[in-house]
């Protein structure tokens, strides 16, 4: 039985990572259609509390990013 991971949380290797989906009309300019961060933690309920604030601090790294028009600084892993 394989378990579901909740919206937002992957597993890469014993890490949990999160994964953004970046908008359809950003991506293009981004140059990628997601953006994975790990969480730095192997514990299932540490991800899920850390999840919330790693989306937000993406959001606001590609907000600034589009409003100076510039993607190149955009990360993968924060």
């Amino acid at each position: 039985m394989t378990l579901q991971l909740p919206k937002f949380i992957m597993k890469r290797g014993d890490t949990y990572a999160v994964r953004y989906s970046i908008p359809k009309r950003f991506q293009a300019v981004v140059g990628r259609k997601e953006i994975v961060r790990s969480l730095g933690t192997n514990c299932l309920s540490e991800a899920i509390a850390l999840r919330n604030d790693a989306i937000g601090e993406i959001e606001q790294e590609l907000t600034a990013r589009l409003e100076m028009g510039d993607m190149r600084c955009v990360s993968s892993n924060g």
